[in-house]
């Protein structure tokens, strides 16, 4: 997919959302982009205005691209093709339309958090000069999959989002008003309407993270703070010490023994009273990724940042004391690290390119493959890893590559019996034809191709995606480039 804003969309979900009939095996992810929302009105207005002027003095501008995304499911036995979801230029649909199924907001995989995204819709009159005039109507939507599910009124007029956190039924949302005060939100989903508002103090960057057992972890430059998702309550508040305030936090893990965090040191808390237990300081430097296995702690700690030469150190603590386990010497960025079932860890460098299988316990690197990409790592039955992201299979004891589909960027897989993957082909000026291809899983061969989605009068194509297959169907992604 070409580089645009991102923003992360998992449709591992989608039966239950959309009423589907099928239940996915693996997990997937596709990046799409969307432009920017204004959470502040008052630019919105502004450069709406702004545009009006323009064209009314004359000004042309140049033909605008926008972006179209279609979900279509597959039929495996049949091949029959439903459209899933058009997301229109890039943007999330705004009105719920039709009955919402049931459970909408509820992951149905064990791997892939809840892929929900939270917005204000704007509707402004561009021929107001007064901002505060141009808003005509404004609501906190909540969309699943480019779906939207639920609208609500906003606390107020001219406030904005700061951050939303999902715990279990309960979506969490803290809200900046326009007179500068702090409210939160618990919106329970199963009713879709709100259950409790509470008035908060306006710490400074605020984000949150959902943290499972009915709580929602909450962190500023100043300070970190546990909320109760079923009343809003601060269960507990603690003070960030004063070498760690103002640094950017990376969640290690939230689990109901120990909540472990990496900001300018390595700490971990007691969930239910918020006491820290342990604090590891690392030297000079910020978290590129930690995660936490068993009893470690596995964590790239960047250094020399902003010096040109930024370099990593992968290190591992002891998840009881902090106590560092194996320290290895710095090396190139290692820009992603992923647990593989097992008991492995599999990480990603961009400079140079390469996948490599790290050894936790003793932090020694066993293998590296050269010029494999950013990509899941799936455990095979017989121990072989197979990367969804290379259509490839290696031997995850040595390394070595079983075989890699040639000529496809990524593929899913059903099971150990059959491969799909995506295809653009171009047809004339301004059109192209999405396919489907079947291929077995044991020698590679293409056993069948069928049409999912033709589309005419783009401008380019950004690319096609299997993303998911489950026992009777499969979810394919494509994207649009139209001019506007």
């Amino acid at each position: 997919m070409a580089a645009y804003r991102r923003t992360r969309l998992s449709v591992t979900e989608i039966p239950e959302w959309l009423g589907l009939d099928y239940r996915p095996v693996s997990c997937g992810r596709l990046s799409f982009a969307r432009p920017s929302r204004f959470d502040d009105a008052r630019a919105a207005v502004a450069v709406a205005l702004a545009i009006v002027l323009a064209v009314g003095l004359g000004a042309r501008p140049a033909a605008a691209r926008a972006r179209i995304t279609f979900l279509h499911r597959v039929d495996l036995a049949t091949g029959a093709v439903t459209k899933v979801a058009e997301i229109g230029a890039g943007r999330t649909d705004r009105v719920p339309r039709g009955r919402a199924p049931r459970g909408w907001w509820r992951a149905t995989s064990r791997v892939q958090r809840m892929a929900l995204d939270v917005f204000v819709d704007d509707q402004v009159d561009v021929r107001e000069s007064d901002p505060e005039r141009a808003i005509k109507a404004r609501a906190l939507v909540v969309s699943a999959g480019g779906v939207a599910r639920l609208r609500l009124p906003p606390p107020d007029v001219h406030g904005r989002l700061v951050w939303w956190a999902l715990g279990g039924d309960v979506l969490v949302v803290e809200w900046q008003s326009g007179s500068g005060g702090r409210l939160r939100l618990g919106i329970d989903l199963t009713r879709g309407a709100v259950g409790w508002r509470r008035a908060v103090s306006a710490g400074p960057f605020p984000q949150a993270r959902a943290a499972g057992a009915g709580r929602v972890f909450v962190y500023t430059a100043l300070e970190l703070e546990a909320v109760d998702v079923a009343t809003g309550a601060t269960l507990w508040r603690q003070p960030r010490v004063a070498d760690d305030q103002g640094a950017d936090v990376e969640t290690c893990d939230l689990g109901a023994d120990r909540w472990v965090f990496a900001s300018n040191v390595v700490a971990a808390f007691d969930p239910a009273s918020g006491a820290r237990k342990w604090r590891a300081p690392l030297g000079p430097g910020v978290p590129r990724w930690c995660v936490v296995q068993d009893d470690s702690v596995l964590v790239a700690w960047r250094t020399a940042v902003g010096s040109g030469h930024e370099r990593d150190v992968l290190a591992a603590l002891d998840a009881r004391d902090g106590r560092v386990v194996w320290r290895n010497p710095a090396v190139a960025p290692i820009a992603q690290g992923r647990l593989v079932a097992g008991g492995a860890l599999a990480t990603w460098s961009p400079s140079p390119e390469g996948l490599s299988r790290v050894d936790p316990i003793s932090g020694k690197t066993m293998w590296t493959l050269p010029g494999v990409g950013s990509t899941e790592v799936e455990l095979l039955k017989d121990g072989d890893w197979f990367f969804p992201g290379a259509c490839m299979r290696v031997d995850a004891r040595t390394g070595a590559v079983r075989w890699r589909l040639a000529g496809v960027g990524s593929c899913r897989r059903r099971g150990e019996t059959a491969l799909y993957s995506a295809a653009v082909a171009r047809e004339g000026l301004g059109s192209a034809t999405i396919t489907l291809r079947r291929y077995s899983f044991d020698r590679q061969s293409l056993i069948r191709e069928s049409v999912v989605h033709r589309y005419g009068q783009f401008f380019d194509t950004a690319g096609a995606e299997v993303t998911e297959v489950g026992p009777s169907a499969a979810i394919v992604v494509s994207d649009f480039v139209v001019l506007d």
